[in-house]
């Protein structure tokens, strides 16, 4: 089933497969379905297929979705489902809620991967890199990794969360062990929020249409430096807790919590399932510290106080 297509790409979703899937699950009267706001377009044909193959009630999750983190578990005990059908993310958390994780993939012409992996070899010629990038764009960097001449690849290892070559926007820990050993990281998505969690001791290359450019950090260095020093000197701080399964890090927010009342500061901890600014409209602080999904610090600009994210204090607690 064909969900996006530009000029370039192609967004697919195996519904047969998701049927079959659907089909295997014990007793399922009622499910609740997630999917992406990319996909918000193409919910309700998704939903008619399934339904009418499963013969399953579906309810339609219009919470905003931010990652496979961020299940719809909440709801399962208050309408009586049965089964959470999270669409467009791989696994990422344990939980005892029954849940599958349906990913969708981009595919891309012969063409547009042979200029692409062209481009890739001019620019980097004999030099180690990685190709990391989301999961839905998986498929592209097998091919291009087929594809490539005259570059060494070098490849992640795979681990219980993160398939090969796949990063988030809140662990590209499968780098950890390869950063030393390539000249630079080939990032193949879109977007800011996984390219920006990339290592910056290591040359950063994005897509650029069909070519690559060379990603610039200056202006994320900069924010992270003036978040720290405004961190450093607040007083009155306040941590922020979210209660989603898969972004709830209430023990680490404690354990900042603690540590800032014996530097003499004051913290707060604040907790909420979506957190927005509006919610601590009122409250005299004078930074936020997130150990939610780090995700929110891209809405920063809504933000009318300085907000960082909890790997970026640990260090000074």
């Amino acid at each position: 089933m064909k969900l996006i297509k530009s000029d370039m790409m192609e967004l697919k979703l195996n519904i047969a497969g998701l049927i079959e899937q659907i089909k295997k699950q014990k007793k399922v009267k009622k499910a609740i379905l997630q999917v992406p706001d990319g996909l918000k377009t193409e919910a309700q044909n998704i939903i008619d297929k399934l339904s009418t193959a499963t013969k399953v009630q579906f309810y339609l999750d219009i919470e905003p979705v931010y990652g496979a983190c961020d299940l719809a578990s909440n709801f399962l005990e208050s309408i009586n489902a049965d089964l959470i059908i999270h669409l467009g993310h791989s696994k990422f958390c344990e939980t005892n809620k029954k849940v599958i994780y349906w990913p969708t993939y981009y595919d891309m012409a012969a063409e547009e991967l042979n200029i692409l992996s062209k481009n890739i070899e001019e620019k980097l010629k004999l030099k180690k890199i990685s190709l990391v990038g989301p999961i839905q764009y998986s498929k592209i960097i097998r091919e291009l990794e087929k594809q490539i001449k005259n570059v060494k690849i070098v490849k992640t290892t795979k681990t219980n969360l993160l398939n090969e070559s796949q990063i988030l926007g809140c662990d590209t820990s499968i780098l950890d062990e390869i950063t030393d050993k390539v000249d630079a990281i080939v990032y193949i998505g879109d977007g800011n929020f996984h390219i920006s969690a990339l290592p910056q001791k290591v040359q950063i290359y994005q897509l650029d249409n069909l070519d690559i450019v060379l990603y610039d950090q200056k202006d994320e260095l900069k924010s992270k430096i003036m978040s720290e020093y405004i961190f450093k000197n607040a007083k009155n701080i306040g941590i922020l807790v979210t209660s989603k399964i898969g972004q709830n890090n209430y023990t680490i927010g404690e354990k900042i919590y603690d540590n800032l009342k014996k530097q003499g500061k004051n913290p707060y901890l604040l907790i909420a399932d979506f957190i927005s600014y509006d919610k601590i409209m009122g409250l005299k602080l004078d930074c936020l510290v997130n150990t939610a999904c780090p995700r929110i610090i891209d809405d920063k600009e809504n933000y009318k106080i300085q907000i960082i994210n909890y790997k970026n204090v640990l260090k000074y607690i």
